[in-house]
C-alpha cells in the first residue's frame, strides 16, 4: 500500500475531576479548573483552566492529598473557543504518575481531588457494563428488575412478508430509559462489546458473556431460513413521556400496547447490515468451525443477503422518526461493516468485493455513532486499527485507510471549535458521537495512518468524566460531579445514582434539540445553560445545554447505544499514552 500522510496534532490530553470556583465577574460564570476523574500512571494528563482574565504563563501547582507539592509549572496556550469564558489555558500534569489523589491549584483556585490508579482503564470498562445488566429484558438476569415482557414470546408481526404471524422476540435489552427494543442498537452494542474484548483480552470473557445476550436475541428476530427480519419491538407507546413504570408488570397490564407488544418485520438495509455484522462477530467469537459459530455465520449471511436485496434505507416505524428512523439513512456503512466481518468469519473473498463497494459510498465525516453512522468503524477495521490485521487486498486497504484519515480530519475540525476539544456534534446523543469519534482517532493511530490519535482519545475520556465546561461527569454515580439523576426507571427502585452506577447519559446538546422535542431545560440548575456556544456558524449561536435532571431525556437518558462507543474508546487507551 502506498504511504499515507500522517496527521499531526497538538499534545492536549487530560485527567482528574471537577473543580472549585472563585467569585464570578458580573454576568460571567466563575473562574474554574476543569479536570477528568481517573487516569492510569502513564496516561497523559491535562487540566483546562478558564477565566475572564488572561492565564497563559500563570503558575500552577499539584499537591498530593495528605502530602506535599509534587509538581509545579506554568499554564500554556490552548486552542479553540473558551466560551462562555474569555480565556482558557492548559496545565500539563502528565508527570504526576504515582497512584493517589491530587489537587491542582492556580492562584486561589483549586480543583476537587482527582485520582491516579493502576487499574483505571479496567475499572471503568467493567463499570460501564451496567446498562447491559439493568436493561436486560425477558428472563435475562437483571439486578434491579424482575423478568419482563415474557409475552414478547408471541409477538404479532406487523409489516414485512410475514405480517400477521407471531414470533418469539423475548429477551435481549431494552434500548434506553424506555422499553423499546431496536435491532440496530442491540446489534451494534453486541458488536462493540466484541471489539472491546479484542482490544481488552483480560476482560474478554466478561465482555463476551454480555455480548451474547444481544446475539441470542438477534437469533430470535430472524428464525433461520424464514422471511422474517424484525427491526424493532414495541413503539411510540413505550417511548414518549417523562414518567416510568416497572416493566416487569407489563405482561399483566390492561393496556395491550404494554401486554402484547408488536414486532415490526419490515427492515431497511441499515438494520439488516447491523444484525449481519453482530452475528458475524458472534461467529468469530464462538469459532466459525464450531456448531454454534457455523449457525451464527449462516444467520449473518441471511441478514446480509436480505440487506443487499433491499438496498434501501427502510421505513420509519410507528412514529419513532428520531429514535428509529435515523439509523436507516446511512445503510451503506452498516453493510460495509457487515461485509468485512463476514469475510473475517468465513473467508469468502466475495465479501471483500462487497466491502469495497459499500465502503466507497459510506460517509465518515459526520462522526461515528452506533445509532447513525458506522462508516468510520468499518474503515478502522479494514485499515487494521481494531486489533486485527488490515484486509490483505491493497485496493480495499488503501480505500479504508483514506476514509479513516477523512474521519479523523472531520473529528479534529469539530474538536478545534472548543477549548475542551470535544470531537462530537452537540446533538441529541452527543456522547455516542463524542466517544465514538475519539475511539476512531485512536484506531487511526493504532493503524499508523495518523499521529496523536491516542492523545485525542485520552482527552475525550477526560471530557466524559469532568473536563468540560460544566465540570460534570456524564457517567452515573453517587460521588462528586457524577450524574446523579438519570432518565431511567431505576428511579422507581431506590437511589438512581447507586442502582444506575455506570450508566452513560446522553450529555450536552444544542438548545434547538430541546425545541424540536418540545422539552424545556430547567430555568435554574447546577448546570444551567450558560451559553458555551462553540461554533456559531453550525449552532446558530444557541447555547449548548447540559442538566443532570431525570425529566430531561435529551441530556440525562442512558442507552446501550451510548455505552457501546464509550467502551470502545476505553478499550483503545492501553497503547500510546506513555
Amino acid at each position: 500500500m502506498p504511504a499515507l500522510p500522517m496527521i499531526a496534532t497538538s499534545a492536549c490530553a487530560c485527567i482528574a475531576l471537577a473543580c472549585c470556583q472563585a467569585s464570578p465577574a458580573q454576568g460571567s460564570p466563575p473562574d474554574a479548573i476543569r479536570v477528568g476523574a481517573l487516569s492510569a500512571p502513564r496516561d497523559p494528563k491535562v487540566a483546562i483552566v478558564v477565566s475572564d482574565g488572561k492565564l497563559v504563563g500563570e503558575r500552577f501547582s499539584v499537591r498530593r492529598l495528605g502530602g506535599g507539592i509534587v509538581l509545579r509549572g506554568r499554564l500554556e496556550r490552548t486552542h479553540g473557543s473558551p466560551s462562555p469564558w474569555r480565556h482558557a489555558a492548559r496545565a500539563d500534569l502528565s508527570r504526576v504518575n504515582r497512584p493517589g489523589s491530587y489537587r491542582i491549584r492556580v492562584g486561589r483556585l483549586h480543583s476537587a481531588p482527582w485520582r491516579v490508579s493502576t487499574s483505571a482503564r479496567r475499572a471503568m470498562i467493567l463499570r460501564l457494563l451496567a446498562i447491559f445488566r439493568v436493561n436486560a429484558d425477558g428472563n435475562e438476569p437483571n439486578p434491579v428488575f424482575g423478568p419482563a415482557h415474557l409475552n414478547d414470546s408471541m409477538a404479532p408481526i406487523v409489516g414485512g412478508p410475514t405480517e400477521g404471524g407471531t414470533i418469539d422476540v423475548s429477551g435481549g435489552w431494552r434500548d434506553a430509559g424506555d422499553a423499546v427494543k431496536f435491532t440496530v442498537t442491540t446489534a451494534m452494542a453486541s458488536a462493540l462489546l466484541d471489539y472491546t474484548a479484542e482490544l481488552d483480552p483480560a476482560d474478554a470473557a466478561k465482555l463476551h458473556t454480555v455480548s451474547d445476550i444481544g446475539v441470542r436475541w438477534l437469533e430470535k428476530t430472524h428464525p433461520a431460513g424464514s422471511d422474517t427480519f424484525v427491526a424493532q419491538v414495541s413503539g411510540v407507546s413505550d417511548h414518549k413521556g417523562a414518567t416510568f413504570r416497572d416493566y416487569s408488570r407489563d405482561d399483566a397490564s390492561p393496556n395491550p400496547a404494554f401486554s402484547h407488544r408488536k414486532a415490526y418485520g419490515e427492515a431497511g438495509s441499515g438494520t439488516l447490515g447491523a444484525a449481519a455484522a453482530a452475528l458475524a462477530s458472534g461467529s468469530l467469537r464462538e469459532g466459525p468451525a464450531t456448531a454454534r459459530g457455523s449457525a451464527l455465520l449462516q444467520r449473518a449471511q441471511e441478514w446480509f443477503a436480505r440487506g443487499k436485496a433491499v438496498s434501501a434505507a427502510g421505513p420509519r416505524l410507528e412514529g419513532l422518526e428520531q429514535a428509529g428512523g435515523m439509523p436507516f439513512t446511512d445503510w451503506q456503512s452498516f453493510m460495509a461493516l457487515a461485509s468485512v466481518l463476514l469475510w473475517r468469519a468465513g473467508g469468502d473473498e466475495a465479501y471483500l468485493n462487497d466491502a469495497a463497494r459499500y465502503m466507497s459510498k459510506a460517509p465518515v465525516e459526520t462522526g461515528f455513532s452506533s445509532y447513525f453512522s458506522v462508516g468510520g468503524l468499518a474503515a478502522a477495521d479494514m485499515c487494521g486499527g481494531m486489533g486485527r490485521p488490515a484486509v490483505p487486498r491493497e485496493d480495499l486497504r488503501s480505500l479504508a485507510c483514506r476514509k479513516l484519515i477523512e474521519a479523523v480530519r472531520a473529528s479534529r475540525i469539530r474538536a478545534a471549535s472548543n477549548a475542551f476539544h470535544s470531537p462530537g456534534g452537540f446533538n441529541f446523543g452527543w456522547v455516542a458521537d463524542h466517544t465514538g469519534s475519539a475511539a476512531i482517532e485512536a484506531a487511526a493511530d493504532r493503524a499508523n495512518v495518523v499521529s496523536g490519535g491516542f492523545r485525542r482519545a485520552y482527552e475525550a475520556r477526560d471530557y466524559l468524566l469532568g473536563r468540560n465546561p460544566w465540570g460534570a461527569g456524564f457517567v452515573v454515580g453517587p460521588t462528586g460531579s457524577e450524574a446523579h439523576h438519570p432518565h431511567h426507571p431505576v428511579v422507581l427502585k431506590g437511589s438512581p445514582a447507586r442502582l444506575g452506577k455506570g450508566l452513560v447519559v446522553g450529555g450536552p446538546a444544542d438548545r434547538s434539540e430541546f425545541t424540536g422535542f418540545e422539552l424545556r431545560p430547567r430555568a435554574r440548575s447546577a448546570f444551567a445553560p450558560f451559553n458555551p456556544t462553540y461554533d456559531r456558524e453550525r449552532y446558530g449561536g444557541d447555547p449548548i445545554v447540559y442538566e443532570d435532571r431525570t425529566a430531561d431525556f435529551i441530556t440525562s437518558e442512558p442507552s446501550i447505544g451510548y455505552s457501546g462507543p464509550a467502551l470502545l474508546l476505553l478499550s483503545q487507551l492501553d497503547t500510546g499514552g506513555g
